[in-house]
């Protein structure tokens, strides 16, 4: 750090750890988690003796032991705010899941509905069926099983309201 500077030297290390944490989202086992999680420790391991080193160069030597107390106490209030933050995504990522769920529905109760409308008063199955095809071909990869029971426990929600 010394031979090239502290500014260099941190800002290769925040490129290599910036690099290496986006490469975290190819992982596909847990080989390649350890290998990744390895390589973002030895990425990141420079990282608080140059700030310290930094520190050293920007403050007198009276001010030292206070700046860099200052530093170390910054770090676990990090951790706090980090949790928080992760908190904070848990919950948003379980209101993204609601929020599908009911779009889900919601698309199914009006292809139940259109079904109703387009085929008449035909026999409930052959409204399913229909409604069925046309998840099917508008979705490939859909799990029929649950997409069935959601239209069938809406058909009969519907024909219990109806007269």
């Amino acid at each position: 750090m010394v031979k090239v500077g502290a500014r260099v030297w941190l800002a290769r290390i925040m490129v290599t750890w910036g690099i290496i944490a986006a490469g975290m989202a190819f992982i596909s086992g847990e080989t390649s988690f350890l290998i990744m999680r390895a390589l973002l420790g030895a990425a990141e391991a420079g990282f608080f003796p140059g700030i310290i080193f930094y520190l050293t160069l920007w403050f007198p030597g009276t001010y030292r032991a206070r700046v860099t107390g200052l530093f170390m106490a910054c770090i676990p209030l990090s951790a706090a705010i980090g949790a928080m933050a992760v908190a904070a995504w848990q919950y948003v990522a379980m209101l993204r899941k609601v929020v599908a769920e009911n779009e889900q529905r919601n698309w199914v109760a009006i292809a139940v509905d259109a079904a109703e409308q387009r085929l008449g008063d035909q026999a409930g199955q052959t409204r399913l069926d229909w409604v069925m095809t046309q998840l099917k071909a508008r979705y490939p990869r859909l799990d029929t099983t649950t997409v069935r029971a959601m239209v069938e426990a809406h058909v009969k929600r519907m024909n219990q309201v109806r007269p």
